[in-house]
């Protein structure tokens, strides 16, 4: 695995929010962090990505302890993505991507023409190249988003860390970027990703670890873990997990039931309409 989360646990001024939490990604995967608001999936993430202290367990990247790199090299690794990001001037968008390069310069050393190129490509590969020109602060949130993961693959990481992508975004720019970390594990990337919502693991046929509100971590494939009953436990609605088939594709969707005191779904997993 790329990454390994061993037995973590983290928090705050000595209090763990997160605690005895495992679970793992390999190349070429998606794995949804995903529960309730306050239980703890940014704390952890922040604490992946080194910005948090781990109070017990570790951290493993390709099998090395994370905290034994440094800066340099974890940023070689590793690439983030804020949920929202507006910088203090209007940079290009081109130059706002150059910035993930960083990562890959000396001391003092300016950003050349490969870094340049390197940006424009990352911007084409999400097929936004047509935005590098624009001031990024004139940019929808759907394209800001896009811009941001264009500047984590600057840095040519191996996995790339995704703090909400689609937080704020209405519908549409949610489907881009979904579609976006999809082909990015396609290409290879191991992707890190949390969320509010259960139907964007589906969406990205990922890997999910869910977080209940009793500090249970559930993983597993999204069709194991996400079942009503799990559901349940972890925000307290009763809801639907069903299939339904539309032009040949088959698709799996989470409804909430209207009635507050249905009773628990069975353990079976799935209710169907």
């Amino acid at each position: 695995m790329l990454l390994e989360i061993q037995d973590v646990s983290c928090g705050y001024h000595g209090r763990a929010v997160v605690r005895g939490f495992s679970t793992s990604v390999g190349s070429g995967s998606i794995l949804c962090l995903l529960g309730p608001n306050g239980i703890g999936k940014t704390t952890l993430f922040k604490a992946v990505l080194r910005l948090n202290p781990i109070m017990s367990g570790r951290v493993l990247i390709d099998g090395r302890d994370a905290q034994s790199f440094n800066d340099i090299e974890f940023a070689r690794l590793v690439g983030y993505v804020p949920q929202s990001h507006v910088p203090p001037f209007s940079f290009k968008v081109v130059d706002v991507v150059a910035m993930g390069r960083t990562a890959h310069l000396r001391t003092f050393e300016m950003l050349g023409r490969r870094d340049l190129a390197i940006a424009a490509e990352c911007l084409e590969r999400l097929e936004i190249g047509h935005l590098a020109q624009r001031a990024y602060t004139e940019l929808s949130g759907g394209e800001r988003q896009l811009v941001l993961i264009a500047r984590a693959l600057a840095q040519q990481p191996r996995c790339i860390m995704m703090d909400e992508p689609t937080s704020n975004l209405d519908f549409g720019n949610q489907v881009r970027v979904l579609r976006v970390v999809r082909r990015l594990a396609d290409e290879g990337y191991a992707v890190v990703m949390t969320t509010h919502f259960p139907d964007h693991v589906f969406q990205c046929n990922a890997q999910v670890s869910l977080m209940t509100r009793e500090r249970q971590y559930l993983h597993g494939s999204a069709t194991d873990v996400l079942t009503p009953r799990n559901l349940q436990l972890a925000y307290g609605i009763s809801v639907a997990v069903f299939d339904a088939d539309y032009a040949g594709h088959r698709l799996r969707c989470v409804q909430p039931l209207d009635d507050p005191a249905s009773p628990s779904p069975s353990d079976e997993g799935e209710n169907r309409p």
